[in-house]
């Protein structure tokens, strides 16, 4: 464990290593005196008894003053099982929830929890921090809920950072951090971080804002945004997002893209852009990945980004029908929306993916069509990335959804959204960004005659199959060689990197069948009192 045990001990059992959050507060924590380190547990699962008895076995050898875990809704079923595991092993160490989750839920967390930060966590976690070391009373601090006599002591959300230049930066390259491989807690070194972070390493993620401006009714700012009453966003000085990068790139020269984890890039002004795109290419110099909202978009600050080194863009569809944007989603951009911004970022030459979200009940068999007409008129090439809609508490479609129909409402807790249902209308809405349009609308006219007919059984099978094999793999190598400026050779030096980052969604979409039946066992189970 190095030469001194740590103060703090925070966990992520995230999937990879791309945490910001986390590593942002274990600044934060190291800023302020305390020695903290990070225990990554890879895609932990709930059944997992031999590595959550060691990590137990850690935390009572090594005795921190505190135990975080940050975890998102669909881990939270390991995250309980190790909870109990730490506080059975070491029961005089607070356990600490944060992350979305314990945001939305904090109820549902305390049962597991001695402590649940609510909302924006780095100053509640210091406060606690200072407190704990200093063996004063707790009780007060903003945003930090705890139980009481079976009651829940609440204390509002924790206080937003709003000068988040004052924070300090992440740090990238592992230190004393550790982290599980092949059933052991290892030191986190350079080997092992390239082969759990999630682009091998290449990408270097970052967030030069904070907030949205949109509360689309499926999102968690849906729900942060009334926990505080705004969707203003705080912003970055350029100085400080261009000080981090070359911080980074002292220690990684091989940082192959910078990736911009902002809810949304380019809801900032045009003066704000300007300095940023001549600052990040004079002193950067590498691509770019942003997310963005249609009505943000527009041909010159594309031809600003593009000129700065933007490679990549994302952008949300979600759905191809006016009817459930507005309606169902509360989005305030239509469909005419995204294709005006998916033709200037096509005419931009900027390599793109588009979001879509499937399984909505509310949904009909007229909505999807929309979705498959409104792909089919997008330039090629681009990605389609689909999600199975999750429903997540306070959010506005989970108040729906619970008024219409209680069926289903907790299955966010397990729910792989890369798993979405194999229906013949999500396949077509899938192949519909690589098939050739009039073969798209071939099949969907055979699909409304009768989708059972041999004839259109066959050809969504062998479209399915050539699109699959054939067209997504040679759409998805055209766009990688797009984002490197039309370099081949480049970009069949990166082409690993995103076959790894492919092929695990891909595999994503079959395991988690199994980790879902493994979890409801032990819901099922735990709700028994066993």
């Amino acid at each position: 464990m190095g030469e001194k045990s740590p103060d703090i001990l925070l966990i992520s059992p995230q999937v990879d290593l791309d945490t910001i959050g986390l590593k942002s507060l274990q600044a934060l924590l190291r800023q302020a005196g305390f020695k903290t380190v990070i225990l990554y547990l890879p895609g932990l699962r709930p059944d997992d008894d031999a590595l959550m008895e060691k990590t137990a076995d850690l935390i009572r050898q090594t005795a921190p003053g505190f135990v975080g875990i940050s975890l998102m809704s669909h881990e939270y079923y390991s995250a309980a099982a190790l909870s109990a595991r730490i506080r059975k092993a070491a029961p005089g160490i607070p356990v600490v929830w944060g992350g979305v989750h314990p945001t939305i839920a904090p109820e549902m967390c305390l049962e597991s929890a001695d402590f649940v930060c609510v909302g924006e966590g780095e100053k509640a976690m210091v406060a606690f921090a200072a407190a704990v070391f200093a063996g004063e009373n707790t009780d007060a601090i903003p945003g930090l809920w705890r139980k009481e006599g079976g009651n829940v002591i609440r204390t509002g959300p924790a206080p937003l950072t709003e000068d988040i230049d004052r924070l300090p930066f992440a740090n990238f390259l592992p230190g004393d951090d550790l982290i599980a491989h092949n059933g052991r807690l290892l030191p986190l070194d350079q080997l092992l971080f390239r082969k759990y972070a999630r682009w091998q390493g290449i990408v270097y993620s970052i967030m030069g804002s904070r907030g949205c401006p949109f509360a689309c009714s499926y999102c968690c700012n849906d729900f942060v945004s009334r926990l505080y009453g705004t969707k203003a966003i705080r912003r970055r000085s350029v100085n400080n997002i261009i000080a981090e990068l070359e911080s980074a790139l002292a220690v990684r020269p091989d940082i192959a893209y910078i990736n911009f984890q902002d809810d949304c890039f380019l809801a900032c002004s045009d003066e704000y852009l300007e300095q940023f795109c001549g600052t990040y290419r004079n002193r950067v110099r590498r691509p770019f990945i942003v997310r963005c909202i249609p009505s943000f978009v527009t041909e010159s600050r594309l031809r600003r980004l593009k000129h700065a080194g933007l490679s990549w863009i994302s952008m949300g569809l979600q759905s191809g029908s006016d009817r459930v944007l507005t309606d169902i989603y509360q989005r305030r951009s239509l469909v005419e929306d995204f294709l005006r911004a998916a033709t200037l970022i096509h005419k931009a030459d900027v390599a793109a993916y588009y979001d879509v979200i499937l399984d909505n009940p509310l949904e009909t068999d007229d909505d999807r069509l929309e979705t498959i007409r409104a792909l089919t008129a997008i330039s090629r090439p681009y990605f389609v990335q689909l999600f199975s809609l999750a429903l997540y508490p306070g959010t506005g479609l989970y108040r729906k959804m619970a008024e219409e129909n209680s069926a289903g409402r907790e299955d966010y807790l397990v729910k792989n959204y890369h798993d979405y249902a194999k229906t013949d209308l999500n396949r077509l809405i899938r192949m519909s960004g690589y098939l050739p349009p009039g073969l798209i609308r071939h099949l969907t006219d055979l699909y409304k005659k009768n989708r059972f007919s041999p004839r259109f059984r066959f050809l969504l099978g062998s479209a399915g199959m050539a699109s699959a094999l054939l067209l997504e793999p040679v759409a998805s190598f055209r766009l990688i060689r797009k984002s490197c400026g039309g370099d081949a050779a480049r970009a069949a030096r990166l082409l690993p990197a995103y076959l790894r980052v492919g092929l695990s969604r891909y595999v994503k979409q079959f395991r988690g069948k199994a980790v879902k039946r493994i979890e409801c066992m032990i819901r099922d189970h735990s709700s028994a009192g066993g």
